[in-house]
């Protein structure tokens, strides 16, 4: 007689950039081994194809997992650990004035996607007549970045390139091509796409509480997926 299949619950939870409603279920222990492996690896492409795995398995197959942005699949995988680990996690903070460590817990529950006030424009002009469209960085692109080439991080966040003729998907334009643009921006080009980075939705999160050795009264803003796994 065969052994009974276990089924999961299946959740839902809308996805930050869309707005549009996406059903899941929490990953099991097959997901979690996919996961400590690729962990322990300590290879980043073999830990993003592994995160790409489970969210599309946890999601049934129903989303494309290399269009959403990066603050999707952090929210997406904040949710399955949620379900999936608990509701739930423990923080040892350091207090800013005495430096003790102090044990806090963070409802996850209450974590959501910061979307900032004033979102810059995505269209910067260049010179007269050539400019470029920004974009949140995407799974797809993100697997392309290079942290340490300014010019890799640059072209993360380019979705077009235009002149008066016509408009350029990055994804059309060589390496080589793409570093000699680049690489004739002004230092106003450049500040104007790093404040257009840095304004971007964000998963995030701000606790507050009291050293318990000297009282002082701390707020400390968790950021990013790294800082709820």
């Amino acid at each position: 007689m065969p052994l009974p299949v276990l089924e999961a619950p299946k959740y839902n939870l809308v996805v930050p950039s869309t707005k549009k409603k996406l059903q899941y279920r929490p990953f099991l222990v097959k997901e979690e081994k996919i996961l400590m492996i690729a962990q322990e690896s300590d290879d980043a492409s073999q830990i993003e194809s592994s995160i790409k795995e489970i969210i599309k398995a946890c999601t049934f197959g129903k989303i494309d997992v290399d269009s959403l942005f990066t603050y999707d699949l952090e929210y997406i995988l904040l949710k399955l650990r949620e379900k999936s680990v608990g509701e739930t996690s423990n923080f040892s903070l350091a207090c800013e004035k005495c430096g003790a460590s102090n044990k806090v817990t963070v409802n996850l529950q209450d974590v959501s996607v910061d979307f900032p006030e004033n979102v810059p424009d995505n269209t910067i002009e260049l010179a007269e007549g050539v400019g470029i469209t920004l974009s949140p960085v995407s799974i797809k692109r993100l697997g392309k970045l290079d942290q340490n080439n300014i010019n890799s991080v640059i072209s993360t966040v380019i979705e077009t390139i235009y002149d008066e003729k016509s408009v350029y998907s990055v994804d059309s334009v060589s390496r080589e091509e793409l570093d000699a643009f680049i690489d004739s921006f002004t230092h106003k080009n450049l500040e104007e796409i790093q404040n257009f980075v840095k304004n971007q939705p964000t998963l995030k999160h701000t606790v507050t509480f009291k050293c318990s050795e000297c009282g002082h009264e701390n707020t400390y803003t968790l950021e990013g997926i790294q800082s709820f796994f």
